[in-house]
């Protein structure tokens, strides 16, 4: 990704987040790798909806600050940075607090049941990440045993991760985990979940390796 690129993406995602009410306040945080050591992040403390590019923090995969703005990165950079070291195929990662993702998350529910064909296609299962006091090492921790097998994720008692190969992937991700999120806690309301089969799983599970592979 180059850098005028990636700077133009991560304003124009953080403005979509806050649209949605993704990122209420100053919550909520955006990263994009743009060249294999350097990162460029959303800084703390400002609202995603109102960043300029002059706010944005760069840093390299061991957290240093590389730029000189007095800004700082998020506190939660280094839960981006394990991201970026774990998967060289993410390029960017987008931490929200999405309304029903995070009841989810703070209830310690998973969204793993497979109820929604396109939701399995396009996210496949959803861990619930154990819970790390934010801005220290404990998160990263935490999620690193899930990075190898998943793009998306609740951070319990925190709100929701997703990855993606591009900054479009990543807010497709998570924009369709909130709506599995508020499908699925509807239809608990409305007697329960009606889900899938293995069999119906199994071929939809053979239909995104064949959709990842082109």
């Amino acid at each position: 990704m180059e850098e005028s690129e990636a700077v133009r993406e991560l304003i124009s995602a953080g403005e979509r987040l806050d649209r949605l009410g993704f990122v209420p306040g100053a919550a909520g945080n955006l990263s994009a790798r743009i060249r294999g050591n350097t990162v460029l992040a959303t800084p703390s403390g400002i609202n995603k909806g109102n960043l300029a590019e002059e706010d944005l923090v760069w840093v390299n995969l061991s957290g240093e600050i590389l730029s000189e703005s007095p800004l700082r990165p998020s506190s939660e950079i280094r839960m981006h940075l394990e991201v970026y070291r774990e998967r060289p195929d993410v390029f960017a990662c987008i931490h929200a607090h999405p309304l029903y993702c995070t009841a989810f998350a703070a209830s310690g529910l998973d969204l793993k049941g497979p109820l929604l064909p396109e939701v399995i296609v396009s996210l496949g299962e959803v861990p619930l990440v154990e819970y790390g006091t934010p801005s220290t090492t404990e998160l990263p921790e935490a999620l690193r045993k899930y990075l190898r097998n998943h793009d998306n994720f609740l951070l319990a008692n925190h709100g929701a991760l997703s990855l993606g190969e591009t900054m479009r992937k990543a807010l497709h991700r998570i924009e369709t985990l909130e709506f599995y999120a508020k499908v699925s806690f509807l239809a608990r309301m409305l007697g329960g979940e009606k889900l899938l089969t293995d069999r119906d799983v199994t071929k939809l599970f053979a239909l995104r390796e064949l959709m990842e592979g082109h």
